[in-house]
């Protein structure tokens, strides 16, 4: 069920105490909205945008492993296989980036000798 929420706003003048007491100009400071205030916030803040997300019918694609063996390199210790992040209670996602290390430290450690 949606509540409703009046929104209104009010002129800070009408109610300003006798003799002018409010500074006015800390109010009008910034044209900004509170929403383009927290944009800006986030987009200093955050270095690199955050990786997509591989569910693990994708991350099999990627690969071509299945989930039996993905699930062993993650299970030996150290891990062979990047572990995942939990996503939900239920459901867990792997970091493209780090899988997309994991191909590259395999197809870097493959002998020379080796034909493609």
């Amino acid at each position: 069920m949606c509540k409703a929420v009046k929104v209104f706003s009010i002129d800070v003048q009408k109610f300003q105490p006798p003799g002018g007491g409010w500074n006015l100009a800390v109010f009008n400071q910034s044209t900004e909205t509170p929403m383009e205030r927290r944009m800006t916030t986030t987009k200093n803040t955050q270095q690199t945008p955050p990786g997509r997300l591989l569910r693990l019918a994708a991350v099999e694609g990627l690969t071509g492993l299945r989930k039996s063996t993905i699930y062993a390199g993650m299970a030996n210790k150290p891990p062979t296989f990047p572990t995942p992040v939990r996503i939900s209670a239920r459901a867990v996602a792997w970091r493209e980036s780090d899988v997309l290390a994991w191909i590259a430290a395999r197809t870097d450690a493959r002998p020379q000798g080796v034909a493609k």
